[in-house]
C-alpha cells in the first residue's frame, strides 16, 4: 500500500508546473514544495541525525520538521520527485509505530497537495481504511487535539464508520483532512454533529 502510494504521487509530481510548486498546500505555512520536502525528510537523514536536528529545535519536533522542509525545498524538484520514487519500498518507520504511520502521513500530505491544485486523487478502498482508523487511535485524536466525544463520522463514499453520538458525514478524503487537523475539510461534511465540530475549532487559538 505504501509503496503504490509513494509511486502514485511521484507520477502526479512529475507532471505539476514550477508555478504550481508554489501553490500554498493545505498544510498551513507550507506550499506544495515544502510538503515534499518533509515526505523525503526520513530518507534524506539518519535517526542519529533526526535526533541532533531534535535537540536544537528544543525538543519541538514541529519546530524540526518545518526547519528541515524548508532547507530541503530549496532542492530542485526532479531532485525531490526521484528520492520519493526511489525509495517506494523504504521500511521507515517512526520509533514505535508501524506502517500505517508513513502511509497515513503520505496520504494526507498528498491530499495537501492535491486539493490545492483540483487534482483527483484515488487509491484502493482498503488503504483508505487502513489510514482512518489510524487517525481515529486515541494517540492521533490527541495530536491533532480533536475530541470525538458524542460524535460519529461516517464516509459517503466508503463502508466506514467510527464512534457513536452526532452523525458527521462527508468523503473518506474529507473525513481524512479533518482527523489530521485540517479546518477547511469541515466545509464538505454535513450532519448534526458538524456543529459541533466547527464550534470546537473556532474555539481553538
Amino acid at each position: 500500500m505504501l509503496a503504490a502510494e509513494r509511486l502514485a504521487l511521484a507520477d502526479r509530481l512529475d507532471a505539476l508546473t514550477p508555478d504550481q510548486w508554489n501553490i500554498p498546500s493545505l498544510a498551513a505555512g507550507w506550499t506544495v514544495r515544502h510538503v515534499v520536502a518533509h515526505v523525503v525528510m526520513p530518507f534524506r537523514y539518519s535517526r542519529a541525525r533526526i535526533a541532533v536536528k531534535f535537540l536544537f529545535a528544543r525538543g519541538d519536533f514541529n519546530r524540526l520538521a518545518d526547519q528541515v522542509a524548508r532547507a530541503d525545498s530549496k532542492l530542485p524538484t526532479s531532485q525531490l520527485v526521484d528520492i520519493l520514487r526511489c525509495n517506494a519500498e523504504n521500511p521507515f518507520t517512526p520509533p514505535g509505530a508501524g506502517l500505517e504511520a508513513p502511509l497515513t502521513d503520505l496520504v494526507m500530505h498528498t491530499l495537501d497537495i492535491s486539493r490545492p491544485l483540483g487534482l483527483t486523487v484515488s487509491r484502493p478502498a482498503d488503504t483508505t481504511r487502513v489510514v482512518l482508523d489510524s487517525l481515529m487511535t486515541q494517540q492521533s485524536l490527541k495530536f491533532f487535539g480533536l475530541d470525538l466525544a458524542g460524535i460519529r463520522l461516517h464516509t459517503t463514499d466508503l463502508d466506514w464508520a467510527a464512534g457513536e453520538g452526532q452523525e458527521v458525514c462527508g468523503t473518506a478524503d474529507d473525513l481524512i483532512l479533518l482527523l489530521g487537523g485540517r479546518p477547511s475539510a469541515i466545509a464538505g461534511l454535513s450532519g448534526a454533529g458538524t456543529r459541533t465540530l466547527t464550534e470546537q475549532r473556532a474555539a481553538r487559538p
